[in-house]
């Protein structure tokens, strides 16, 4: 009972706190701000002591009462600005600081000051932030602080290290516990040319010291599959050990793996639906790059049939927007959860399109145009996955199906279609900040059911 009477005393003290002073606001009362932490270059913080108490507890044995002050001090190494980051993200569950020297040393003093919700918010902060260079520090902070980033930071780990390591972007690499690096190097995900970009890997990552690596080549090599080399591949690997005197000629039997598994692709293109001889079908076809050749994969296949369909990718999700099955018009989205390897139907778009255009902008997908089957369309909406909801955008200067879309920078571009009438050679430019259209220099000619990319 007593114990929950202070909790409840604590959280009475915050609120007040909350309600009227902001921990960064000087003018607030005094008797509320009674406590002082101080700084080795004697900056004063200025708070309340039972906001401290309730959201800082590490700190309780080191807070010192002046009788005559009635206040509290607390010295401590780290900085001012750490000081105020931190007690910016306890208040708020936010980090604002974007410097990554600077949120590494608030994760060294959160750390010390065991404040999970802070390590949180700094380690999300790096999550969102990752690329080429820091990936790997990212997926071992994760690791430490933030398990349920792990997967998502260790599958871009997969996705990238073999460029930005050839690149030389990625020095992280090279820090690399063996274990960590096994994991990677032995991953059915671990996008590659072929297992030659693996002992490539294994052999740069050896060569930084090698009299310490060395003794961890036979376990590293088994992440190797031997079986997917040719001939000459396995010669150059056997000399390479030979000349780097790693091992004898005759002492190799024991160091590959037997797994003959190829690793996944990563990165696929797909053919899904369309119109065949007999109509509309549900046919999804991948190209397999290594063999040249395409396959259809039935698992992955859904069991509606369309045509006449645009298709957007978001992360792991497949989006199957509007379309035609030889007599009905759909307004209908359909998504493929690749993690969840299933269909799912979302909200529906506001009109019925075939011949639709459609691009990803900053997370969101944008529609525009298309034909419901009586006429060829201006309107436009935009569709949010984390509401699952369309919004109607402004319409487009002219109406037109059969047009093609692509983003860049931030904009949307629709190109050429047909009106019903004319073929267009007008471009139109979306602009999302503002809900704009524009039209901008045309095509040395009239184009439809036409394609564009960007890069």
């Amino acid at each position: 009972m007593v114990e929950k009477d202070y909790e409840a005393t604590l959280k009475s003290y915050c609120n007040v706190y909350e309600e009227v002073g902001n921990i960064y606001d000087d003018s607030a009362d005094d008797i509320l701000r009674d406590c002082n932490i101080i700084t080795d270059d004697n900056d004063r913080y200025r708070l309340n002591s039972r906001f401290v108490e309730y959201r800082c507890p590490y700190l309780i044995p080191f807070m010192h009462f002046n009788e005559i002050t009635q206040q509290y001090t607390v010295h401590t190494s780290a900085s001012i600005d750490i000081i105020k980051e931190i007690f910016y993200a306890l208040k708020y569950e936010n980090i604002n600081v974007k410097d990554w020297l600077q949120l590494e040393r608030i994760l060294k003093v959160a750390n010390e000051w065991k404040l999970n919700d802070v390590k949180r918010c700094v380690v999300q902060k790096f999550v969102d932030g990752i690329n080429e260079e820091n990936c790997i520090s990212v997926w071992r902070m994760c690791a430490k602080y933030l398990p349920d980033q792990i997967k998502k930071t260790f599958d871009y780990v997969l996705y990238t290290v073999n460029k930005s390591v050839t690149n030389g972007y990625n020095i992280d690499f090279f820090r690399l516990k063996s274990k960590n690096l096994f994991e990677i190097l032995n991953a059915d995900l671990l996008k590659v040319n072929d297992e030659m970009d693996v002992w490539i890997l294994l052999k740069r990552w050896i060569s930084v010291d090698r009299r310490r690596r060395i003794p961890y080549y036979r376990q590293l090599m088994k992440s190797i599959r031997f079986n997917l080399l040719n001939d000459e591949q396995k010669d150059e690997i056997k000399k390479d050990l030979v000349r780097f005197k790693i091992t004898k000629t005759d002492d190799q039997s024991t160091l590959w793996s037997m797994n003959s598994q190829a690793r996944i692709q990563r990165d696929l293109l797909l053919a899904i639906g369309g119109w065949e001889k007999t109509g509309p079908t549900n046919a999804v076809e991948v190209l397999d790059i290594n063999g040249d050749r395409w396959q259809r994969v039935k698992t992955f296949e859904d069991n509606r049939r369309v045509a006449y369909h645009e298709c957007v990718v978001i992360n792991n999700k497949l989006y199957i927007i509007g379309g035609f099955e030889g007599s009905q018009y759909f307004n209908t989205v359909r998504c493929y959860d690749s993690e969840a390897k299933k269909w799912c139907e979302l909200a529906p778009m506001h009109y019925a399109r075939c011949y639709i255009s459609a691009c990803e902008i900053n997370g969101r997908i944008i529609v525009a145009g298309g034909s419901d089957g009586r006429l060829r369309l201006r309107t436009a909406e935009t569709y949010d996955a984390s509401k699952n909801q369309w919004t109607k955008i402004r319409n487009m200067i002219q109406r037109r199906s059969d047009a093609a879309a692509c983003a860049m920078g931030g904009k949307m571009f629709v190109a050429g279609g047909y009106t019903g009438e004319v073929v267009l050679q007008t471009i139109e430019m979306y602009i999302p900040e503002i809900d704009i259209w524009t039209e901008i220099a045309h095509m040395s000619s009239p184009r439809s059911g036409k394609q564009t990319i960007s890069r």
